[in-house]
């Protein structure tokens, strides 16, 4: 079942991750009339998978019911306690996401890592792939983005979302047993081609600041090396031990 879920995150054309991430509030930021209109213009392009938050991903299934739905759990800090990670990965599936991702910074304490076990244990239970956030952390924080990475590894992450900007050879050598694709909320990250260039980035989550380039992401997606998901077998960048 993670396997297929996997499949609907991972386009079957080009085998590549391509998303957006919804900001929690959008439509509060909008009139819910504009908020759902944003929603329509990217269902249009036939994108893949959203990264929503609860509110946002009630709205984007009354849009469309097709594609992949990453459910946004937020921080770590925010699912400390053990009975709320049963209670997520109910959601979830109420929803019928294709996973559940949540946010790691350098400032997690032992008992957020804790929570996210508890988490990871429900998600593998009900075969939820679990995106790991980390691409919030920067260079000279109190934790690099590298071993966030690493950490995010060991915390068993089946997709980690980096900001690839951030030392990229390192994250990309820490993420390794992980899928990794690319968080892009600027014009200089997109344009940098060597995101895609490298068999190890699985693709592109665009941040809603960046919902205007969304053809010309699409554009640089198209073309690549499939990455598949075969149920029981591994094969392509999979077999570099994406799945567990």
């Amino acid at each position: 079942m993670k396997a297929f879920r996997l499949n609907r995150i991972f386009e079957y054309g080009s085998g590549r991750f391509f998303g957006v991430a919804f900001e929690k509030y959008l439509l509060d930021s909008y009139d819910i009339l504009s908020g759902l209109q944003i929603m329509q213009s990217v269902s249009a392009m036939g994108l893949q998978v959203v990264q929503a938050g609860v509110s946002e991903a009630l709205a984007w299934r009354g849009v469309t019911t097709q594609g992949g739905l990453l459910l946004d759990v937020g921080d770590a800090e925010a699912i400390s306690v053990p009975r709320s990670c049963a209670s997520l990965v109910d959601q979830a599936l109420r929803l019928d996401a294709t996973g559940i991702a949540i946010s790691l910074s350098d400032k997690n304490s032992a008992k957020d890592y804790r929570a996210i076990t508890v988490l990871k244990e429900q998600c593998d239970r009900y075969e939820l792939p679990l995106l790991m956030d980390i691409s919030k952390v920067r260079a000279g924080s109190r934790s690099s983005p590298k071993e966030v990475a690493k950490r995010a590894v060991g915390l068993g992450a089946d997709i980690i979302k980096a900001d690839l900007r951030m030392n990229q050879a390192a994250i990309r050598q820490a993420a390794q047993g992980a899928l990794l694709v690319a968080s892009i909320s600027s014009e200089e990250a997109l344009e940098d081609a060597a995101l895609l260039g490298d068999s190890a980035v699985c693709g592109l989550i665009l941040e809603q600041a960046m919902l205007d380039k969304l053809h010309l992401a699409k554009r640089m997606i198209v073309g690549n090396a499939a990455i598949h998901v075969k149920s029981g077998k591994r094969k392509g960048y999979l077999s570099r031990g994406g799945l567990r």
